[in-house]
């Protein structure tokens, strides 16, 4: 399971595509903040960032991409 797939599943969003309507992040934070940076890519983190900012970012590491998604 990927880290979008994951953060999906932890919040019990029905789609995928709902993480990137989320209007409070908060939620999303909590579980985020547990995952170690470690336990997925950086592909896999900036996909993720990508997707739910909406933007084009690129980070120099996972624990890079972790932190830019938890002060977003």
């Amino acid at each position: 399971m990927g880290l979008l797939e994951n953060l999906q599943e932890k919040l019990r969003l029905e789609y995928l595509s709902d993480l990137s309507f989320l209007n409070d992040l908060s939620d999303l934070k909590e579980k985020v903040n547990v995952i170690p940076s470690d336990r997925y890519s950086l592909s896999e983190w900036t996909d993720a960032v990508n997707y739910i900012t909406k933007s084009a970012k690129v980070f120099a590491s996972s624990n890079d991409a972790k932190e830019y998604l938890l002060q977003f």
